[in-house]
């Protein structure tokens, strides 16, 4: 009898830590990292019959990204924007492109995005940028890039994932690439 128990207690004993194992980490067990990695990919905005006008001199029209890159935590990366993605253009706000002389108007891009690590996991935020648009022709000019990415939540290890990067980087036209550098606590 005594060793029927003395098995019984092992057994609940092995049993509690085989649970606990694969119990997920909580939120309390999440760590702050440093995060940074780049991106480069492409932009489309919709046609601008299509774009909205929000006053006499703003314009939003509907944007969407995809692009490739490499990023702390997560390896080779590839990053969409989700539905939902806006860039306004102030027709009165003047700028100037990367050769310092060329004019331009400045925009503000913002919006859900999703970035799928190497093994699958995802990484789900938004982004908030600003800049300088080139009127057409000017695209081997460059335009600079500006903002901020918040991420909140995605799959796998970045379930409940909380962060932010600060983004830099530039655009020729429709093709794009950004350098971000932040923390991420997951």
């Amino acid at each position: 009898m005594r060793r029927i128990t003395r098995f019984a207690r092992v057994g609940v004993v092995v049993v509690a830590l085989v649970v606990a194992a694969a119990a997920p980490a909580g939120a309390d067990q999440q760590v702050e990292r440093p995060f940074k990695g780049f991106d480069a990919g492409t932009s489309a905005v919709e046609p601008i019959e299509e774009c909205e006008f929000l006053s006499e001199t703003v314009i939003e029209c509907d944007i969407t990204t995809e692009g490739t890159g490499n990023a702390t935590h997560l390896g080779k990366t590839s990053t969409v924007s989700t539905e939902g993605g806006k860039i306004t253009l102030d027709l009165l706000s003047s700028c100037v492109l990367l050769d310092g002389e060329t004019p331009g108007l400045v925009f503000a891009a913002s919006g859900p995005f999703v970035v799928t690590a190497a093994n699958g996991d995802e990484l789900r935020g938004t982004y908030a940028n600003t800049g300088c648009a080139g009127p057409p022709g000017t695209e081997e000019i460059g335009t600079a890039i500006n903002g901020t990415q918040t991420y909140a939540g995605g799959t796998g290890r970045f379930e409940g994932a909380i962060g932010q990067t600060v983004t830099s980087g530039a655009s020729f036209g429709a093709e794009f690439v950004l350098e971000y550098v932040g923390t991420i606590t997951y």
